[in-house]
């Protein structure tokens, strides 16, 4: 056998010769169609942040033009008309958001978020704590739809009359370890989505800290992912959005 085929190429000099391919670049594992805002992308995002995978994201970000939005969604939102019409979010029958993961398209936010929250770790130790898990995010999920439904022109008035009420339920439903929505010890979607839920979600930011001061277990939660390096990296550097 020729043995010396096998050996690494030398220069001149006697020196092995560095391979001149580049390095291999890792393509996104997560394609987000989602308007440029925070919205209901940004749990997930966050996710991705606390397990140091941001990069698996190719975040699609259509400009928004709210001054338009009186004028209806594709006027707003123009590159989103035409994706539409493209069919690229016809899992989501028409709407924002959709997800491409391994040339399959996911529409609708919680089994986007869901799938994300499983790969990384982040839906409990098992069945029961999974459970638990979707309990809180479908729990910050209802009380959302209420504050759109009965907000009105007044979404100050709703913060400052009905979210105390309803945090004190969240606040009874959660687990008992400090910090933590669900088990001991590790940060879940439902820790996340209780950090957005607190802290970012709502507008009217004074009202919304006074709906929540007398829920100590939410804000824990929502404090210690506040104070994950990564997070605080991040939304130090995030782009600042209507909404």
């Amino acid at each position: 056998h020729d043995t010396l085929s096998k050996k690494k190429p030398f220069s001149p000099s006697g020196k092995p010769l560095r391979s001149t391919n580049p390095p291999k670049i890792m393509a996104p594992t997560y394609k987000l169609r989602h308007p440029d805002a925070r919205g209901r992308g940004e749990p997930m995002r966050i996710m991705l942040v606390c397990c140091g995978k941001l990069e698996e994201l190719d975040d699609v970000r259509y400009p928004i033009d709210p001054s338009k939005f009186s004028d209806g969604i594709e006027a707003a939102i123009p590159e989103f008309g035409v994706a539409r019409a493209a069919g690229l979010h016809d899992a989501n029958m028409g709407r924002i958001p959709v997800m491409e993961v391994e040339g399959v398209t996911i529409g609708n936010t919680a089994p986007i978020e869901r799938l994300v929250a499983k790969r990384l770790g982040m839906q409990g130790k098992n069945d029961i704590e999974a459970a638990l898990i979707d309990q809180c995010c479908e729990n910050i999920a209802d009380i959302s739809a209420a504050y759109q439904k009965d907000k009105g022109d007044d979404a100050a008035a709703w913060l400052k009359t009905k979210l105390s009420e309803w945090a004190g339920k969240l606040e009874k439903s959660v687990g008992a370890t400090s910090g933590f929505a669900v088990g001991e010890g590790t940060t879940t979607q439902a820790d996340v989505r209780v950090y957005y839920f607190v802290k970012e979600y709502f507008d009217a930011k004074e009202a919304a800290a006074a709906g929540f001061a007398a829920c100590p277990k939410l804000l824990a939660i929502a404090n210690r992912i506040a104070a994950i390096p990564a997070v605080v990296a991040y939304l130090a550097e995030r782009k600042i959005t209507p909404f």
